[in-house]
């Protein structure tokens, strides 16, 4: 979910998202849920040496989470879907050497959607956080957050979860 905040300057400059691969879809996850099934994982007996697949509730294009995005902020915004390498020079700035790999990655998700799976709830035994609620949160939030850019550390925020960003 958090590599949405990508389109962060993008929505707070103007109701236009340009981005590329509208149609990739994948089912996103709050970091919230992986560290629940982590935290079950590390208590419980017997899950040791297992690896479970981990996805977000619901599979859900790029032009639908912008879309959920402005609904929570209570705007509609529209999405522009960039040629491949006009995408790739976009993402340089945020992302560097790995603009590429993220452009084509995106291409195989419009190719072949990621589907989304039950695991997190069947292992923690509560609902798994839908990307809508993520970015009302995270819309309800902006107003007393400040604008992050990169980590205390130095790394920008696509790379870092934890960042605080507002939209």
């Amino acid at each position: 979910m958090t590599n949405s905040t990508l389109w962060a300057a993008q929505i707070r400059a103007g109701d236009v998202v340009r981005d590329g691969y509208g149609s990739a879809a994948n089912a996103p996850i709050a970091l919230a849920d992986i560290a629940a099934v982590a935290a079950r994982c590390l208590v419980e007996e017997g899950r040791e040496g297992n690896a479970y697949e981990l996805t977000g509730p619901e599979s859900l294009t790029r032009r639908q989470r912008v879309a959920q995005i402005g609904a929570a902020h209570g705007r509609e915004l529209t999405y522009v879907d960039l040629p491949h390498d006009d995408l790739v020079r976009q993402l340089e700035e945020p992302m560097g050497e790995y603009a590429a790999w993220y452009a084509d990655g995106l291409r195989l998700l419009a190719e072949h959607p990621q589907r989304a799976v039950g695991t997190v709830a069947e292992l923690t035994g509560r609902p798994v956080v839908t990307f809508a609620q993520w970015a009302r949160k995270y819309a309800a939030s902006s107003s007393r957050s400040r604008q992050v850019t990169e980590t205390p550390c130095g790394a920008p925020i696509w790379w870092a979860p934890w960042a605080r960003v507002e939209f």
